[in-house]
């Protein structure tokens, strides 16, 4: 049985952290895209793999963030109609209670 190469597994650590850490920074930047250093696919396949694996990701994050934010946007509108709606019932309810008039019946 081979046993790994501390080197080789250092390398691929280095190669997930350094995808990792891009993507995080676009996250964080509300960036378009996963800007990776210069040369990084040069590193071989394992390279290749997870700069895909957290393109993939950070789109699927992207879209996710997507749906919430327009979610709370719809959620606020309702909020804000319904508030709208609410003000005059309260002013004519006012104007009621200032004559003398009782709302109960």
């Amino acid at each position: 049985m081979a046993q790994r190469d501390d080197t080789q597994t250092r390398a691929e650590l280095g190669i997930e952290l350094t995808g990792r850490k891009a993507r995080h920074t676009a996250q964080n930047e509300n960036g378009c895209l996963i800007e990776l250093p210069p040369g990084f696919s040069a590193l071989g396949p394992d390279a290749e793999r997870v700069a895909a694996s957290e393109r993939r990701l950070f789109e699927a994050r992207r879209r996710a963030a997507s749906g919430w934010k327009a979610q709370h946007r719809e959620r606020i509108e309702r909020l804000q109609q319904r508030s709208e709606g609410l003000s005059p019932q309260r002013t004519s309810k006012t104007r009621l209670s200032s004559s003398g008039r009782s709302l109960r019946a």
